[in-house]
């Protein structure tokens, strides 16, 4: 039977406190397919459904900066000018490695349940560790992870541009 943290960490199986609230979430499925249409797998995301989510009660500022248009062509024109070498990389999942401003609560996931004797003290419900997507200040909390690892890493951020960070010649910029 399942119990304490799902194997990611995301959550962890909690009884509802009282006068907190449970949001629902939702499994967004994507049938992925190869060039040719031919069927390769079903993936599945857990996702929290934030439209349900009260500013101010559930979450803090969803403000999150992002990169300036200005600032990609400049460096851009920089890197070819002094000829250097340009690398675009995606982090997988990166909403999940921001952790949330507030305790959150939700719904246990569809095919997951706490143990059965669980179910004779009160409600059940998954405790966010770390935040998913929908929930609103997710990409706030991203970017200040993202930030401070930058910033322990010896970069310093960019006056002009907070998604700009460099150290020496290298540069990277956060789209």
């Amino acid at each position: 039977e399942y119990c304490g943290l799902d194997d990611r960490g995301l959550w962890r199986c909690v009884p509802l406190p009282t006068g907190a609230v449970c949001h629902p979430v939702l499994v967004h499925i994507k049938c992925k397919r190869d060039p040719n249409g031919n069927f390769i797998c079903v993936k599945g995301r857990l996702c929290v459904r934030g439209d349900k989510m009260v500013s101010g009660r559930d979450h803090g500022l969803v403000y999150a900066p992002t990169a300036q248009p200005r600032t990609a062509r400049c460096e851009i024109a920089m890197a070819v000018a002094k000829d250097y070498c340009c690398k675009a990389i995606d982090v997988s999942q990166a909403f999940t490695f921001g952790y949330p401003s507030r305790r959150t609560f939700i719904d246990i996931p569809p095919g997951r349940s706490p143990p059965s004797a669980w179910s004779q003290t009160g409600k059940w419900c998954m405790e966010l560790v770390r935040n998913l997507y929908g929930v609103p200040d997710a990409p706030r909390r991203w970017h200040i992870e993202i930030h401070n690892e930058f910033l322990h890493h010896g970069f310093c951020p960019s006056a002009s541009d907070p998604c700009l960070f460099v150290k020496g010649d290298l540069r990277v910029m956060l789209f």
